[in-house]
């Protein structure tokens, strides 16, 4: 599906503590895609993506494997 690229995450837990964080302006001005799914709660983003390709690779995979259609959205 392509490279993986570190996104830092916004919050994380450590030793039992809220650690919040924050991401550099210039990795979500990498970020060019957003991959949604419809469940039966309404919209779940499943993640962003660097470039189309990769998110249509993700999009096929996803319907190949769990039966599913990812909505792709331009950021």
């Amino acid at each position: 599906m392509g490279p993986l690229t570190e996104v830092p995450a916004l919050v994380r837990i450590e030793n039992e503590h809220w650690v919040f964080e924050r991401i550099e302006a210039s990795t979500l001005h990498e970020l060019t895609h957003r991959l949604v799914l419809q469940t039966s709660d309404g919209e779940e983003v499943l993640g962003v993506t660097e470039d189309l390709s990769t998110a249509l690779e993700v999009a096929r995979c996803m319907a190949e494997n769990d039966k599913k259609v990812v909505l792709i959205q331009a950021l």
